[in-house]
C-alpha cells in the first residue's frame, strides 16, 4: 500500500484517488494480453505475508552523472529517471537490489572506476529501494576508503546494506544483514565471485568461498530466520545462460539451507527456476534468478538496455509459524536514453505501461521500437517461469502523484518504513550493536557487597559511584597512579583480574570463531537486561590493555577494561 505521514489536507486530489486504488493494485488487472499476466496474490485472514521486491544492476556512467547534472555540478538530480517505476517498487515491503557504483566522492567518474554523486544514493531511496548488495566487481574500484564513504552515504541515506565492510565488527553486524518486517525475519548473504582490485584485507569483501558461505550459512542459522536469501554476483557478462558452477553453487547453498538465490553481473535477463532434488533421504527446494539484467544504466545495446523486477509475496501461517513462498511474478522494465528531441535522458520505466499508452513518456521512434524489443526478450527468457509476468497498471495521474508525494514527504512512497530523518527504524536490524552508556546503574557488584563476604582489617568499603571523575576512566586519561589505587585498594581483597568488554547486545548470537579467530575463548554473562560479551583473564593492566589494542587493530569497538575481583564485578570502568 502507498503509504505517506502526511496529512490528507495536504496532499493533492489525485493522490488520494491513488490511495483509493492501491489497495486494488495486487490483484487487480485491467488490461488482457497475448501475454500471461499474474494469478492474484490475495492474503488469507489465518496468515500473514511479505511483499518482497528484487531489481538487477544499479549502474552509473559518465552519461547518467551528465544527464543529473544541474548548474554545472553544483548538484545531481535524479528525481525522473525513477519517477515511472516508483508506485511499483513502493509497493513493496523489502525492496533489494545490487549497487554496482561507488559513492566514493569527487571527481565523479563511470567505467572503469565508478564513483557517483551522493544524490543518487538519495534517488534509490526515493524510488522506494531500501535495500542494497554491494560486493560486485567494481566494489573495490576506489580502494578501501570508497568502500567505507559508500557504506556511510548508504547508512546517510537510510538503506540498508551488506557485502562489503568497514571493519570486522561491521562485518559481525552485517554478515548475514538481518530484516525484521511485519512478523518475518529475513537473513540475506551478500557474495561476489571476483572484484577488479583488491584491497589490503580482502576479508572486508564477501568473495564466493564455499567454505565460508557454509560458515556463513551455519552461523545465520542461529538466528533462525524465516527465510534466507543470496545475491551473488557471478557468471559472465552477456552470456543468456547459467553455466555448470552456476548451478552447481546455487544447489549447494540451497542444500546448507539458502531458500532464494539471486544472481546479478550478467547485464541480461537469464531465467528463473525453481531447484529440487534430493540430498540424502531429505528433499531440497529452493529458487534462483540466475540474473535480472539491468535496472538502470547507460548500455545502449541489446538485452543490455532492461532488466526484469522479480516479485516474491511470502505468507506466514498464524498457528504454526510456517512461511512458504506464496507467490511469484516479473515485470520487464526498460531504460529509455532519448527522448523525443533526441536529449539526452535516463528513465527506468515498466514495459507493459509503454505497450498500452498508459503512461505518456517522450522518447525516440528508435527507444520506442527498442523497449518492445526488450520486453519481448525478457518474456522468452522467462517462458520457463511460467510466463508469471505482474501487471500494475499506472497512469500519468498516479506518476505525477507519486513524485509530489515524495517531493512533499522528503521520503519514498514506501514512507512508513522510514522515520522523519529518512533512516532505516530502529527495528529494520534484528541485532545491533548496543552504544554504551555511563551511569551509576552500571555496576552489577558493589563493593559493600564484596565486603560482606571478605573483610580486611575491619574496614568496610562503601559503593563507589560510578562516575567519570571518580571511578571510569576516560579515553587516555588515566594514569599509573589510578592502576596503583585501584589496586592497592581491592589487592588484599583478593585476586584481581581484568577482562576485556567488547559487546552488549539485545539478543545472545553466538560469534563465529572460525572466522573471528581473535575472539575465541569469549564468554556472553547477563548483565542489565542484555547480554554482555567478555574476552580475556588478565592478571595484569598492561597485558589486558595490550589484548585490547589488537582487538581494536582488528575493528573491535566499544572495548573496556573491567576489573574483577575474586570473580566480581567492580564498578570500575577504564576507556583505553
Amino acid at each position: 500500500m502507498l503509504q505517506t505521514s502526511l496529512l490528507k489536507n495536504n496532499l493533492p486530489l489525485s493522490f488520494l484517488f491513488l490511495k483509493k486504488i492501491s489497495s486494488f493494485l495486487f490483484f487487480i488487472f485491467l488490461y488482457n494480453f497475448v501475454f500471461a499476466q499474474a494469478k492474484a496474490f490475495i492474503p488469507n485472514k489465518d496468515f500473514d505475508s511479505l511483499k518482497m521486491m528484487f531489481v538487477g544492476d544499479i549502474m552509473q556512467s559518465n552519461n547518467q552523472i551528465y544527464t543529473a547534472e544541474r548548474e554545472d555540478g553544483k548538484y545531481y538530480d535524479y528525481s525522473k529517471c525513477f519517477r515511472y517505476i516508483q508506485p511499483i517498487l513502493g509497493l513493496g515491503d523489502i525492496v533489494i537490489g545490487n549497487l554496482e557504483t561507488n559513492f566514493a566522492g569527487k571527481p565523479y567518474s563511470g567505467y572503469p572506476n565508478y564513483s557517483a554523486p551522493d544524490e543518487f544514493a538519495t534517488g534509490i531511496r526515493n524510488a522506494g529501494i531500501n535495500c542494497l548488495m554491494t560486493a560486485n566487481d567494481h566494489c573495490a574500484d576506489k580502494d578501501i576508503e570508497g568502500i567505507k564513504r559508500t557504506n556511510k552515504i548508504l547508512d546517510s541515506v537510510g538503506i540498508v546494506h551488506t557485502g562489503t565492510f568497514n571493519s570486522y565488527t561491521d562485518r559481525s553486524n552485517r554478515n548475514p544483514l538481518m530484516i525484521e518486517r511485519y512478523g518475518f525475519l529475513i537473513a540475506v548473504l551478500n557474495y561476489t565471485s571476483f572484484t577488479r582490485f583488491s584491497i589490503k584485507d580482502s576479508l572486508l569483501i564477501n568473495v564466493i568461498d564455499k567454505e565460508r558461505i557454509k560458515e556463513d550459512l551455519a552461523y545465520t542459522k542461529k538466528f533462525n530466520p524465516d527465510f534466507t536469501i543470496i545475491y551473488f554476483s557471478w557468471g559472465r557478462e552477456y552470456q543468456f545462460y547459467p553455466d555448470a558452477d552456476q548451478r552447481e553453487l546455487a544447489k549447494y547453498c540451497i542444500d546448507l539451507g539458502a531458500n532464494m538465490i539471486i544472481g546479478t553481473h550478467p547485464h541480461v535477463v537469464q531465467r528463473v527456476e525453481q531447484i529440487e532434488f534430493y540430498s540424502g533421504n531429505k528433499l531440497k527446494k529452493g529458487f534462483v534468478a540466475f540474473s535480472l539484467g539491468n535496472f538502470i544504466t547507460d548500455y545502449d545495446r541489446r538485452f543490455g538496455d532492461g532488466g526484469a523486477i522479480l516479485e516474491v509475496n511470502l505468507s506466514k501461517n498464524k498457528t504454526t509459524s510456517e512461511v512458504k513462498l506464496a507467490e511469484y511474478s516479473f515485470i520487464p522494465t526498460y531504460i529509455i536514453k532519448e527522448d523525443g528531441n533526441g536529449n539526452k535522458v535516463q528513465n527506468v520505466v515498466p514495459i507493459s505501461e509503454i505497450e498500452t499508452d498508459n503512461i505518456k513518456i517522450e522518447m525516440s521512434a528508435r527507444e520506442r521500437e527498442r523497449c518492445l524489443m526488450s520486453g519481448r526478450d525478457t518474456r522468452s527468457m522467462m517462458s520457463g517461469f511460467g510466463n508469471m509476468e505482474a501487471r500494475y497498471p499506472i497512469s500519468d495521474d498516479i506518476v505525477n502523484d507519486v513524485a509530489e508525494t515524495i517531493v512533499l514527504s522528503g521520503g519514498p512512497v514506501n514512507y512508513d518504513k522510514y522515520n522523519k530523518e529518512n533512516k532505516a527504524l530502529d527495528n529494520f536490524f534484528l541485532i545491533q550493536n548496543l552504544e554504551e552508556e555511563e551511569t551509576e546503574e552500571d555496576t552489577i557488584t558493589t563493593l559493600a557487597t564484596l565486603a560482606n563476604t571478605t573483610t580486611t582489617n575491619n574496614k568496610t568499603y562503601t559503593k563507589i559511584n560510578n562516575t567519570q571523575t571518580t571511578t571510569t576512566k576516560a579515553s587516555n586519561n588515566y594514569t599509573e597512579n589510578d592502576i596503583e589505587e585501584f589496586e592497592k585498594k581491592f589487592r588484599s581483597i583478593g585476586k584481581i583480574t581484568y577482562k576485556i568488554r567488547f559487546y552488549q547486545m539485545k539478543t545472545r548470537v553466538e560469534i563465529n570463531t572460525n572466522f573471528y579467530t581473535y575472539l575465541l575463548g569469549y564468554k556472553i554473562v547477563p548483565e542489565d537486561g542484555a547480554w554482555t560479551y567478555y574476552i580475556g583473564e588478565k592478571e595484569s593492566f598492561s597485558e589486558a590493555k595490550q589484548q585490547l589494542l589488537q582487538l581494536r587493530s582488528k575493528g573491535v569497538k566499544n572495548l573496556k577494561i573491567i576489573p574483577f575481583v575474586n570473580g566480581k564485578k567492580i564498578d570500575w570502568v577504564f576507556n583505553v
